[in-house]
């Protein structure tokens, strides 16, 4: 007959066994937010709607198109968190947005990592002018823009179905000044917003191959690499 005091001793020995292997287990994967665009903030003009009939850019030097999203003046996007490249640490839901506009027939598209979901992009060269993708210039052009959720290591964040976290729309986007809109009597676009100076919300600095690094709170965000990380 076993004595008690040696039960008592092997039950705990299970017990804590069984604790222990509980806590080796891996975490089930965060779950990824939905991605969405809120509106369009031209730099020192009026925000627009994402499915304006025209956008206009920033009257800025840059040209600075600011993307909402529908969480825009915070760092996260539902409950994932936004930093730069290699900044997360041990925070499974964080990381980073990549937003890309393609113009078609441009020879490489506009590229901006950002860890703020109002996302500031430089889009004069689209237009055109001396080494814009319009040549000698243009009024107006269609650009494809993409936001796409990419974890600390640059991959893209994907739902349990295997689907990227991304959004994607097509837009007119004109000269500072030459949309025109009959019902507008000066009282403003989406609310009558007008955007200030990029720098205070979000900077954004230019890197090599067209891309740009946007960090929180006006300082620019960690780089990942030259073609932004594209995976």
């Amino acid at each position: 007959m076993k004595r008690p005091e040696y039960s008592a001793l092997f039950a705990a020995a299970l017990l804590a066994y069984g604790c222990r292997r509980q806590d080796d287990e891996p975490l089930p994967p965060p779950v990824p937010p939905e991605l969405s665009v809120a509106e369009l903030r031209p730099v020192g003009g009026e925000a627009a709607e994402v499915d304006a009939a025209c956008v206009e850019l920033g009257a800025d030097i840059d040209g600075t198109l600011v993307v909402a999203l529908a969480n825009a003046g915070t760092t996260s996007v539902g409950d994932w968190l936004l930093r730069p490249p290699g900044a997360c640490g041990s925070v499974a839901a964080c990381g980073f947005l990549r937003t890309v506009v393609e113009l078609d027939g441009a020879e490489a598209p506009v590229e901006v990592l950002a860890a703020t979901a109002a996302i500031p992009v430089p889009l004069a060269q689209i237009l055109g002018g001396e080494g814009g993708a319009g040549g000698a210039g243009v009024d107006r052009a269609t650009v494809t823009v993409t936001v796409t959720l990419l974890n600390d290591d640059g991959f893209p964040v994907r739902t349990a179905a295997g689907d990227r976290v991304e959004t994607s729309f097509t837009v007119a986007l004109s000269r500072p000044g030459s949309c025109t809109n009959p019902e507008d009597d000066g009282g403003g676009g989406a609310g009558g917003a007008t955007v200030g100076p990029v720098g205070g919300a979000a900077g954004s600095t230019a890197l090599p191959g067209g891309s740009t690094a946007a960090g929180a709170g006006g300082a620019p965000g960690a780089a990942a690499g030259a073609g932004g990380a594209r995976r």
